[in-house]
Order: structure tokens, then sequence, then C-alpha cells
């Protein structure tokens, strides 16, 4: 795990060199970026332990990357984010999915953003789009009405969360 974990970094640095030179040639922009990474995963495996897999926030990482860098590179970091908290939730397997899906749809929620409420519609609408997704990914999996709708409310929580951090990081 170690191992994949170094190699997706070092794709994500060889793209950084490649695409973004703005960003690696400025400490400052690759530390944000590292940070903002760094702490999805940490609250990840916060989040994976005590609540529900679908309440990751990785499309909060898709909407500040997209509107502090710009939509490539927020695109590259939610890949990134998606199979770094993949590794973290192995035991779901239609989790991945969710967690890249979410992410682009935020990118997609913010492409238009010029003021805060902007933002909250975008929590909204993401949120109803994970409901969406983790309905869909619920009855794939075989799960119980129960958890379906567990599942549901979760993918609705985390978009609006999303929508939440989002506000909130920004003036930091």
């Amino acid at each position: 795990m170690v191992l994949f974990t170094i190699g997706t970094f070092w794709a994500f640095f060889i793209y950084i060199y490649k695409y973004q030179k703005n960003v690696y040639e400025s400490i400052r922009l690759i530390s944000l970026l590292g940070l903002i990474v760094t702490a999805l995963v940490f609250l990840a495996k916060l989040v994976v332990h005590f609540l529900s897999d679908y309440l990751i926030p990785v499309a909060a990482v898709g909407m500040l990357v997209a509107i502090l860098f710009n939509y490539r590179l927020a695109i590259a970091t939610v890949l990134i984010s998606s199979i770094l908290t993949g590794l973290i939730t192995y035991e779901h397997p239609g989790y991945v999915a969710v967690a890249l899906l979410s992410g682009l749809i935020g990118i997609f929620t913010v492409s238009r953003v010029s003021q805060r409420s902007d933002l909250t519609r975008s929590g909204i609408w993401l949120g109803l789009s994970l409901s969406f997704l983790c309905f869909s990914t619920s009855l794939m999996e075989g799960l119980s009405p129960l958890a379906i709708l567990r599942n549901l409310g979760w993918g609705f929580l985390s978009g609006i969360s999303s929508a939440i951090i989002t506000i909130g990081v920004l003036p930091f």
C-alpha cells in the first residue's frame, strides 16, 4: 500500500511538473495543494472510522482546487484524492467511482461561482447528485432498504458539507 501511494504521488508530481509549471515553481502553491490533499486523507481516515465512506469530502477538494488554482489541476487532484481515499475504504468497492464523480461534479458546480451564495447553490446540487450516486451504488451492492436510505442521507450530507468546508476554508 505504501509503494502504491508513493507511485500515485509520483505520478501527480510529474503531472504538476509537466503541465502546471506555475504551481511547480511556487513553494507556496505546491504547499497549499499538498496541505489540501493531506487534510483530506486525514479527514477520510477519521470519517471512515466513525461514520460512513460516503461522507468523505472529495468534492470539497475539487471545489477548492478549481477555485484557487484551475480546473485542469482540480481534475487531477480529484483523481489522486479518489485513489488515496479509496485505499482507506478498500472494503467498499463502489466508493472510488462515487468519490471521483462527486469531485468532478463539485468542480462542475463551481465553474461559474462569483459569490458565496453560488457556493451554497453548488452544495445543494452536489448533495442531490451525491444522493443519487449513493442510492444507485447501494442498489448495485444489494443493500437493505434501510442501508440504502442511510447512504442516500450520507450522500446529501456529503454534498452540503463539501460546500460548507469550501466556504469555510476559502478565506484562509
